[in-house]
């Protein structure tokens, strides 16, 4: 999927007179490079682990992340300082003006290009009760599942 990525970035950009070199390399190699800072241009995700911006703006964005996982190396010291104040707020509503407020100034830097936010489909049959996904990333909560054995073996009878 990232090779057909690159390959369509690499495209468009030339389009518009921006050429770059592809260089796939194997996972290890490409954690190596990007942990250094030395990759100009690479594709990455992060997937929440708790539902609060703190857990992608002050883990992907501070400087003192750098580089175990601000891997694009950015560094603006307002940006820090409004990140470790709202990472000692209890309130998240009264945090998230804050959140947005850094989240804009880190957009209008252009430390990242966001491309895309993949879609996730989950299909669940009428005898599976408690299928509730997890807000902070796309998996159910499995340990409040449960089947109606009953109704399963009755519709699929």
């Amino acid at each position: 999927m990232r090779n057909v990525l690159a390959a369509n970035l690499q495209s468009q950009l030339a389009a518009v007179g921006i050429k770059i070199k592809l260089n796939a390399a194997p996972f290890p190699k490409y954690l190596e490079v990007k942990g250094k800072g030395n990759a100009d241009l690479f594709f990455g995700n992060w997937i929440q682990d708790y539902p609060d911006p703190d857990d992608f703006l002050n883990i992907l964005f501070n400087s003192n992340q750098i580089p175990s996982n601000n891997n694009v190396c950015y560094s603006n010291p307002a940006v820090d300082k409004q990140l470790n104040s709202l990472a000692s707020e209890t309130d998240l509503q009264k945090a998230i003006p804050g959140y947005q407020a850094v989240q804009k100034q880190i957009l209008s830097d252009a430390a990242i290009t966001p491309l895309y936010y993949p879609k996730g489909y989950y299909l669940v049959q009428p005898w599976v009760h408690n299928a509730e996904l997890n807000p902070a990333y796309p998996y159910f909560y499995y340990l409040t599942m449960w089947i109606d054995k009953g109704a399963e073996k009755a519709a699929t009878k």
